[in-house]
Parts: C-alpha cells; structure tokens; sequence
C-alpha cells in the first residue's frame, strides 16, 4: 500500500513540475445544420424502347441513323411484303364490284318498290270502281224488281182487256230493259271483281319479288362490308410497314439491316429519351425514413466538376435488398449532358438536424483501422478519448454520434500531447 501512494505521489510532482503546454481548444456545442447525403448513383434515361414491327416483312428502307434524334411520329424504316400488296390489290377489285352489286341490287329494289307502289294504286282503283259497280247492281236489281211487279200487274190487267194494248207493251218494253239493265251491272261486277283479284294476285307476286331482292341487297350489303373489313385490315396491316418512333428521343441502336427479312419477335431500333434522366440510386435502411417523394438534391458528374444538376426524388421502390431502400431522382437534361450509363454522386438534402460537430483538424489516427482520438481538456490536463464514432463530414467538421459530450473543451493544437499533460488554453478555434 505504501508503495503505491507512493508512486500517485511520484506522479503528482512530476505533473507539477511540467509547464503546461499552451493549446487552443474548441468548445464542443450543439449546432444546426442542413443534412447533405452524399450517395452513388448511375443515371438511365427517362423512357426506352426497344421496337419491333408488328408485322413481317422484307426491311425495304432504313431512314434514321445511330444516334440520330427522331421526333415523335418520324419514320425510321419501312417494311415490304409483296404478297400483302397483292392481296390488297385483289381486294381492291372485290371492293369495286361489291360496291357495284350493292348499287344494282339497290336500283332494282328501288324500281320493284316503284312498281309495287304503282300496283296498289291500281288496286285502290279497281277496289272504288267495284264499290260502285256493287252499289250499281244492287240499284239495277232493285229496279228491276220493281218492273217485274208492274209489269206482273199489266200482264193480268191486259189478259183480262183492263189495259190498252200500248201501254201494256210499254210496261213490258220497260221491265226488259230492266232485265237488260241488271245483266249489265253483273257483268261489269264480276268482271271488276276477277281484275281486282287478279291484281291482288301480282301484288303478292311483287312482294315476294321485293323480299327476294331485299335479301339480296342485304347479302350484298354484308358482302361489301366483308371485303371492306379485310381491305381496312391489309391497310392497317400495310400501315404497319412504316416503322414509327413512339417518341422523340435518339436512336441508341439499330438492330435492323436492309433487305433482310424481318419477323415480329425481332427487334429493329431502340430509342431512348434523354431530355429528362432518371438517376437510380440507393441509401442504407437506418436512414429511409428521411427519403420523400420531393425531397431535392443535386447531382455531380466527374464529367463536369465545376456544373451541378438539380434532382428530386420522384420514385421509390416498396421493396428493401440487400439492407438498401432503392430511389430514382428526375433531372431536366435539355442539353444532353448527362448521358446514360454515366456514374454521378447524388447530394440528397435531407432536412435540418441538431448534431455536435467538432473540427476535422483534431482528430487523430490510431492504428492501421480507421480509429481516431481526441484529446480534451479537464482539470487543466489532456485528456485522451479514444474509439469515437464519427458520422458524416460537413465542410471541414465531422459530427460526433457517441463518447463526447455539449461543453467539452477539444484540444485542436498542439496534437502531439501525453495523456495527463498540463496545459494552458490560449485560444478558442475558429472553423473558416
């Protein structure tokens, strides 16, 4: 026991006895600052496409050259297909004659109507004349009914020599002519009514004649619209040969080669969109409950040191790999600048937090590993703390996530100390 008071009093002196070793300090407080993420990114364009033809046929042209920008709508080949051409050709023919059968059938229907209507009026006709030839007869009958009865009672009154000779032929002459009279009305009835069924009989003739034309016309009707629809097919079909761009953009590649028969799983060109990039990057999980759809940045490329890119967060995967949360960022490219493929750094602003920063300049490296110390002052003695975890940079200052505490005085110079050495603050550190 003796001997180790000893020895603390051994130490005491020699402490004592050392001049203390003037150094300047930083007085370590809470500060607030805009957190800057700073993560690898690879920029990809906007939107892609790789196109293929929808249908078969012999690569005839190809208009458009790797690295071209095409518009939306621009053709970049067209296709040949002899015997789509052909087949449009003969549907043509067919399309002209169904168009002429439809007419004729058309026409003829309209005519046949025509006669039919023509019919019926000579029917309404016929049908009045033989009304008044029935009211006639029955006139006729009538009065011939009457005679009979006079001339009954004259044949009585001139047999019994009541009735002058003269008269009694007179009455006679009348009831003949009577006679005559009704014969006549008869006759021209029947024959009214035999015209009058027998042009019902050709009207039925003639409605059967318009329902066969009216289904002839349909057929034809429905024949045109068949040949139609196969003709707006091979057109659409024949459209199709004209390869199109779905987009303004640059021709990235050219798989196709002239005269080269072309099928519809084989690709012909791809275009790519590079007005607007899409940065794809990725943070670790500890920090994805800061990321936001919105949240700005920038975007650096050793291609331009000196130029920044303004981003923002405008996609983020529902899935976590490998302990990453994936995010996209947009940029506006109108110049091209950024091309895909290209490796950026992506500087996320992440918002304002509170955070002890002390100087970069007072960190000390211990050992092959990345492990530091600092030294601080306490009780007018350099004290060393070893095995703080540092977090992100920030200029020329690192934040201190664990071991030191607001208050702290940080030795910044002289670093060159001994655990337990006397010193003596002569200033305070000013960051630039």
């Amino acid at each position: 026991m003796n001997y180790w008071i000893y020895l603390l009093l051994c130490v005491i002196t020699t402490a004592l006895a050392q001049e203390p070793v003037p150094v300047t300090i930083f007085s370590l407080k809470r500060q607030s600052i805009e957190e800057d993420l700073a993560l690898p990114g690879q920029v990809v364009a906007f939107q892609k496409a790789i196109i293929h033809t929808r249908t078969a046929g012999i690569i005839k042209t190809i208009s458009a050259n790797l690295g071209e920008h095409v518009e939306k709508g621009q053709e970049l080949a067209e296709l040949d297909h002899p015997l789509v051409l052909a087949k449009r050709k003969e549907l043509t023919i067919a399309q002209s004659a169904a168009n002429i059968s439809v007419a004729q059938t058309k026409a003829e229907l309209e005519i046949a109507k025509a006669k039919l209507k023509q019919l019926q009026n000579r029917i309404e006709d016929i049908q009045l004349t033989t009304r008044i030839y029935e009211l006639y007869e029955k006139q006729s009958r009538f009065a011939l009914d009457y005679a009979k009865v006079e001339y009954q009672k004259a044949q009585e009154l001139y047999q019994n020599s009541n009735m002058p000779e003269a008269e009694y032929q007179k009455i006679a002459q009348v009831y003949k002519q009577r006679e005559f009279d009704y014969e006549m009305a008869q006759l021209k009835l029947q024959k009214s009514k035999a015209k009058e069924k027998i042009l019902s009989s050709d009207e039925e003739v003639y409605r059967a004649e318009i329902a066969a034309m009216e289904i002839a016309s349909e057929q034809a009707q429905a024949k045109e619209a068949e040949v139609r629809a196969e003709l707006d097919r091979t057109e659409t079909e024949i459209s199709q040969h004209h390869i199109l761009s779905p987009f303004g953009g640059i021709v990235v590649k050219i798989y196709a080669t002239p005269g080269v028969w072309q099928t519809i799983d084989q690709p012909l060109f791809e275009i790519a969109d590079i007005t607007r990039v899409r940065v794809k990057s990725h943070l670790p999980v500890a920090d994805m409950s800061k990321l936001k759809i919105g949240i700005s940045g920038l975007v650096k490329s050793d291609a331009y040191p000196k130029k920044t890119f303004e981003a923002g967060v405008f996609e983020i995967s529902p899935v976590i790999e490998q302990n990453q949360q994936s995010f996209e960022m947009l940029i506006e490219n109108a110049d091209e600048e950024l091309k895909p493929g290209m490796s950026v750094e992506v500087h996320l602003k992440m918002g304002y937090k509170s955070c002890l920063l002390i100087p970069q300049d007072c960190l000390i490296k211990s050992g092959e590993r990345d492990e530091y110390i600092v030294f601080i002052v306490k009780d007018g003695l350099a004290h060393k703390v070893a095995g703080i975890p540092f977090g992100a940079k920030y200029n020329k200052m690192v934040n201190v996530l664990d071991g030191l505490e607001e208050g702290m005085q940080i030795i910044v110079a002289p670093l060159h100390l001994e655990h337990g050495q006397p010193v003596r603050i002569i200033g305070d550190y000013r960051a630039e």
